[in-house]
């Protein structure tokens, strides 16, 4: 089984900025060429790059939170536990939380970078929208009807390879995680990114 990963939903955004980062690179084309390296999977993001702390204005910090940019953010046991799934795939840069009135975070928090791709989804049996610059479907930019909420995701297991944790090839801004890790998170009492389990494509044939 896949699970489809809701990032965006009003659970997991919380408040917070990047000023220190937003004033080391103030033009707007620069931050967003680097940003498409955490909300799209666009390659490896270059340390020097990446933003070094997020001022969080919330006084409880999830094991999992997205940031108002976009910036997927999680603590140290999430880390350990997708590095033992896959190991050395995904970059976790250190980001100190460090509150915006002196709050104090002392667990290791780390901006995640998810770059690698599976072709996995079957569009004709998915709730999505292609872009109108690209009414082929050959681009990366396809996303689905929502982020928010479930929607309808049908997936071809048999274009499943290794990878325990994902972005979809042509759904750039979609990841995915396998039933492995999601259970893994579970048995360790851990709390993920919301998900909900993808449509197999053999039995979304034979419905």
């Amino acid at each position: 089984m896949v699970h489809v990963l809701i990032t965006m939903s009003d659970i997991h955004v919380k408040r917070g900025d990047l000023r220190e980062w937003q004033d080391a690179h103030p033009d707007g084309e620069e931050r967003a060429g680097i940003a498409r390296h955490w909300q799209v999977g666009d390659g490896a993001l270059d340390p020097n790059d990446a933003p070094k702390a997020l001022h969080f204005l919330e006084e409880k910090v999830p094991d999992v939170f997205t940031s108002m940019d976009r910036v997927l953010i999680v603590r140290e046991a999430i880390r350990d536990v997708i590095e033992g799934f896959d190991p050395g795939i995904h970059q976790f840069l250190p980001l100190d939380l460090n509150g915006g009135e002196n709050r104090e975070h002392p667990e290791p928090y780390y901006l995640m970078v998810v770059s690698n791709t599976q072709d996995t989804i079957v569009d004709a049996l998915t709730d999505s929208e292609t872009p109108s610059s690209d009414p082929s479907g050959t681009c990366d930019a396809m996303f689905l009807t929502s982020i928010t909420r479930r929607v309808k995701v049908t997936v071809d297991h048999a274009r499943l390879g290794a990878l325990n944790l994902w972005r979809e090839e042509r759904y750039r801004r979609t990841l995915m995680m396998s039933d492995a890790l999601h259970d893994a998170f579970r048995h360790k009492g851990l709390e993920f990114f919301s998900s909900f389990a993808a449509e197999d494509f053999i039995d979304a044939k034979s419905a």
